[in-house]
């Protein structure tokens, strides 16, 4: 359970660093180029999930480290975890357990971080709803588990709303931190 709640987490951020679009290019292009994250980026998060059966959502809160090569994503509150992810994958920092079937999700991040549009768009639907992109997976395994990923704010990235296809939900707000504290690696 706890690894399926950390995978659907990492997906969503996916949608921090996504270029992409199929349908009308210009303007797709330009709200998501508006969004797009320069690197290093350093955020705190909040990550509320809302899980079918339960009387309120889930919420946890850290800080999210991206660099060209690899993401930082950490929780802090309510329980502290820690995950690294670069091409060789998903890795739990605190037991060094690398996650199981992490890879694609690693690889699919950092070809989006490397600006590979044409990976992108063979695995998400980009429309522009509003202040936010809609990505909608195209194929499996991520349609299999996601209905959708909203990415909002504009000019700038500060929200992202993760939909299951089992009635789940996932909202992180994200706020940036001052560019001193970012580190590379």
């Amino acid at each position: 359970m706890i690894w399926r709640y950390i995978g659907t987490s990492i997906v969503c951020i996916v949608s921090l660093v996504t270029g992409s679009s199929q349908a009308s290019e210009t303007s797709i292009e330009t709200f998501m180029a508006a969004q797009k994250v320069p690197l290093p980026a350093h955020y705190s998060f909040i990550q509320q999930r809302t899980i079918q059966g339960l009387p309120r959502p889930l919420t946890s809160s850290g800080e999210l480290l991206i660099n060209n090569d690899s993401i930082h994503w950490e929780t802090k509150k309510p329980i502290a975890q820690s995950l690294q992810i670069t091409a060789a994958g998903i890795v739990d920092t605190q037991s060094e357990t690398q996650i199981r079937g992490g890879e694609v999700i690693a690889q699919l991040l950092l070809a989006v971080l490397a600006g590979d549009l044409d990976k992108i768009n063979t695995h998400f639907k980009v429309t522009i709803n509003g202040e936010c992109a809609v990505l909608t997976p195209q194929a499996k395994p991520l349609s299999q588990f996601i209905t959708h990923i909203d990415t909002c704010g504009s000019p700038q990235l500060n929200r992202i709303k993760l939909y299951e296809v089992n009635g789940n939900n996932s909202v992180i707000a994200l706020t940036p931190k001052s560019p001193t504290s970012v580190k590379s690696d």
